[in-house]
């Protein structure tokens, strides 16, 4: 598996979100109250993200997401950015990276993760 590069810094304090996906299924029957019950033992965790990078940074990314990753496409291990233990995580399917430039060579670069149980 694939490995988050140690050349990208930490992420920008204030722009770590995080929410567990949702593991019951449930239905309504014809009376009475919703039926629910556990979908599985673990769930994903929905993660964004935001980096300040700089040129350079954004190049070592691009690098190991097009390339290493075929597009955001395999699983890789990575840090947790608030409790520095690893996981294994993946790209949120049909949500790109997305790269703004705010400033001559720096860019802030948003991505959306699923931390895998």
């Amino acid at each position: 598996m694939a490995t988050w590069p140690t050349g990208l810094s930490c992420p920008i304090l204030d722009s770590l979100s995080e929410q567990r996906q949702r593991n019951v299924a449930s239905f309504q029957p014809e009376v009475g109250p919703p039926k629910m019950r556990r979908r599985s033992t673990a769930a994903g965790v929905l993660t964004t993200i935001a980096f300040r990078w700089t040129d350079a940074q954004v190049a070592i990314f691009d690098t190991f997401y097009i390339t290493t990753i075929a597009d955001g496409s395999m699983p890789f291990t990575m840090n947790h950015p608030r409790t520095t233990t690893s996981y294994s995580w993946m790209f949120v399917p049909d949500e790109a990276p997305v790269i703004q430039r705010f400033a001559p060579g720096l860019c802030r670069v948003s991505i959306k993760l699923i931390r895998l149980p």
